[in-house]
């Protein structure tokens, strides 16, 4: 399913068919006889003009959707066309318009011609609003959301909140609250202490209003292993959420904030290796299956896998920051330190790419440079993502058992999620005898083994 094409000549309504294609994608997801290629991948194709059948083989898909939308005033008119890869014939092609007041309903018709055509039967699923106004400011906060910036995660909430004042019982708009606070928290260096509590309530409303929404039992998933340390709560709302959508997001986030942290490497894996088959070019599915590979102690595979994610898109930040540790685990130092300037050149002076660099400067004992490296870190605001954890990380690799303690109490303290990575991580190797650091992973309810 690609995003449909704008025909309006109006950007501001790029997000609508965008979040129209990624609602029928979700839809179709559900229909277990169908394999239907995540959003992140089949939107990669967006706006580049390729050959249908090149885009099928890379996704690996039999048949592709695609087609263009247009808003004439207060009507809307979709084109779609299901397209057969092997020969880039045009199986159907059906022309769809209906009134702004109709919109779900043009999106259920759509489904449902789709699912016809490969004669299996559609899940019944809930709205995500009766209120076009509310469903139209769902799928912009969507739109925002998916660019993974800070400007973005701001637009994506006053969206959401406009789709929830329009209609209070838009269980999705909390869904997408819920999802925009966390990953502030993970991706955009907010304070923890600050929005974890709006997002555990944004979750709870959402679930009150639908028990089986996915990305709310996952939000409260995340919540349950960053914030509470939680793991038996965290482990139930993980797997309910993978169990009620094919969600690559959420099973990442499961890989990344539970399976880790308790050491069930090979799961992870599996994981992993789902994600990439149903997401294949979910960049985040590869630097995952790396990380996984990192702790389970295969450092050549790691590598191998962040390649991979930086043949798709050399500019992907994880990838050089999972190849630069992994590369000082293997003591290829002077390849790590270069590795490390390809984050921090598209990172710039942030604490991702100040940290970057420090480790491999410290994993190759450095202790002058690392040292600059942490001052800088440690000038940063509190309350920084990853701060406290990341500045214990490095005294780990400088064996400065003191200070690498000390940190980790304020990265438990102050809710960073990183925290509960040290535990079975090799940079945590040297620490994992001192009773204060079992002590410390008591409070996260850890197995204090090594």
């Amino acid at each position: 399913m690609l995003p449909f094409t704008n025909l309006t000549g109006n950007p501001q309504d790029e997000y609508f068919g965008d979040g129209l294609a990624e609602e029928i994608t979700n839809v179709l997801a559900q229909i277990g006889r169908l394999k239907v290629i995540a959003r992140t991948s089949a939107f990669a194709f967006k706006g580049r003009n390729e050959d249908v059948r090149k885009i099928a083989e890379t996704l690996g898909v039999n048949h592709v959707l695609e087609g263009s939308i247009r808003r004439l005033g207060m009507r809307t008119r979709v084109t779609a066309q299901l397209i057969r890869s092997s020969d880039g014939t045009h199986i159907s092609s059906k022309r769809y318009d209906c009134e702004h007041t109709d919109l779900f309903a043009l999106q259920d018709e759509i489904s449902a011609d789709i699912a016809q055509r490969f004669h299996v039967r559609l899940k019944a699923h809930k709205p995500a609003s009766h209120s076009p106004g509310a469903y139209e400011a769902f799928l912009e906060g969507r739109f925002h959301w998916h660019k993974f910036t800070p400007a973005g995660f701001e637009r994506a909430l006053a969206c959401y909140q406009r789709a929830i004042s329009l209609d209070p019982a838009n269980g999705s708009a909390f869904t997408g609250m819920a999802e925009a606070y966390i990953t502030m928290v993970i991706d955009a260096g907010a304070s923890a202490y600050e929005l974890f509590p709006k997002a555990a309530e944004a979750a709870r409303i959402a679930l009150h209003l639908d028990h089986r929404d996915s990305g709310a039992h996952a939000a409260i998933g995340l919540l349950a292993a960053m914030r509470d340390y939680d793991w038996k709560a965290a482990g139930k709302h993980f797997r309910r959420a993978l169990e009620l959508a094919a969600n690559t997001h959420a099973r990442v986030a499961y890989v990344y904030w539970y399976l880790l942290p308790r050491g069930e490497f090979r799961e992870a894996l599996l994981q992993c290796d789902r994600v990439i088959a149903e997401d294949p070019l979910l960049l985040l599915g590869r630097t995952a299956k790396a990380t996984a590979l990192l702790w389970a102690r295969s450092y050549p595979g790691g590598i191998q896998c962040c390649q991979d994610a930086l043949e798709l898109d050399s500019r992907f930040t994880k990838a050089w920051q999972v190849k630069t540790y992994l590369l000082g685990l293997l003591s290829r130092h002077q390849e790590a330190i270069a590795c490390a300037h390809g984050a921090i050149e598209i990172l710039g002076p942030s604490h991702l790419g100040l940290f970057t660099l420090g480790l491999a400067h410290a994993a190759a004992g450095n202790r002058a440079d690392a040292g600059q490296f942490l001052a800088q870190i440690e000038a940063l605001p509190r309350g920084h993502v990853g701060s406290p954890a990341a500045i214990a990380a490095m005294y780990m690799l400088l064996n400065d058992v003191e200070s690498s303690v000390r940190w980790m109490a304020k990265a438990i303290e102050q809710q960073d999620p990183g925290a509960m990575w040290m535990q079975f991580h090799p940079w945590a190797d040297s620490v994992h005898s001192d009773p204060r650091y079992q002590a410390l992973a008591g409070l996260m309810h850890l197995n204090t083994a090594a």
